[in-house]
């Protein structure tokens, strides 16, 4: 028999964050765009198209970098996803073969 789960008094459920919400609807726009600019496709097409072309992470203007303006030209810097994983990877330990090596038995002897 499987139990209830009830909820305290007082206490709520947990709420999706903020960018995981607001990243869904990013996708729903540009779905949404794309399914206008090609009308005659199947949903499924449309969905694998807009897929191949949508940004995660990238909204309209707002993103992390710099922007550099000058009265000619405007320069946005971001960082490469190589750089902000720079140090972070972590080294595989390297697992020594069995095969080919003879275990050595040490005996102790007390007489």
């Amino acid at each position: 028999m499987a139990k209830r789960r009830t909820m305290r008094k007082g206490k709520s459920k947990r709420k999706a964050s903020a960018a995981f919400l607001n990243g869904a609807a990013s996708w729903r726009t540009h779905l949404a765009e794309y399914r206008k600019s090609h009308p005659g496709d199947s949903l499924k097409d449309q969905m694998k198209g807009a897929s191949k072309t949508y940004k995660k992470g990238s909204s309209g203007g707002t993103g992390s970098g710099v922007t550099v303006k000058t009265s000619k030209y405007e320069v946005k810097v971001h960082r490469s996803k190589r750089a902000s994983k720079k140090g972070t990877k972590k080294r595989k330990k390297s697992k020594k073969s069995k095969k080919g090596k003879k275990s050595k038995k040490r005996t102790a002897s007390f007489w």
